[in-house]
Formats: C-alpha cells, sequence, structure tokens
C-alpha cells in the first residue's frame, strides 16, 4: 500500500479510569513525611492527530486531560484534600510492530 503524506490526518479519541496512587511528602513542624497511599479514581480523556509517514511509521500529536479526588492524604497531625486537573500535550512518532486490522 503505497503511503502519500496529502493523506488526511487520523483524529482519535480515548478514556480511562483507574487508581490514584500519589507520593505524599510534608514537613510540618519539623516532622517530614513521606508515603505512598492508594486513592482514586483517576479519570483520563484525550484526543489526537495520527499522520501516516511510512507503513509501519507515523507521528502522532495529542491533548489528554486527567483529574483525581484526592481527599484525606495522611499527613502528620492530620490530612489534606485536593483535587487536581492535569492537562498534557504530546507530541511524538510512533512504530507499528503489526499491520493494523481494521475494527469493522
Amino acid at each position: 500500500m503505497p503511503v502519500s503524506l496529502t493523506d488526511p490526518a487520523k483524529p482519535y479519541i480515548g478514556g480511562g479510569i483507574g487508581a490514584a496512587i500519589p507520593h505524599v511528602e510534608s514537613t510540618i513542624g519539623g516532622l517530614h513525611f513521606e508515603q505512598y497511599q492508594l486513592r482514586g479514581p483517576a479519570y483520563q480523556a484525550l484526543s489526537g492527530l495520527n499522520f501516516d509517514l511510512a507503513r509501519r511509521l507515523s507521528i502522532f500529536t495529542e491533548y489528554k486531560l486527567a483529574y483525581v479526588d484526592l481527599d484525606r492524604l495522611r499527613i502528620p497531625n492530620g490530612c489534606i484534600s485536593l483535587s487536581p486537573i492535569t492537562q498534557h500535550l504530546v507530541t511524538g512518532i510512533a512504530f507499528r510492530f503489526q499491520k493494523r486490522r481494521a475494527l469493522w
């Protein structure tokens, strides 16, 4: 199959849910504390564009949005809560080890 750089970009979307395992670090009143704590769930959504350069080589760019509810993280003499929302702009090169198969 010949590859043409004039072919349009192939858009994609995705999402996911999983556990959050933050590494909590604090120093309060001279008392240092460090610990991984299991929290969650964490949510992620993404959308991007893929451009084929060769049969198994492509470049991509995508935007990701992630959210997690970190409620009652333990620290010395109390707890903290926060709900960070992070945004990422990702670009890179992709190599496919197998021929792509149509999903439908």
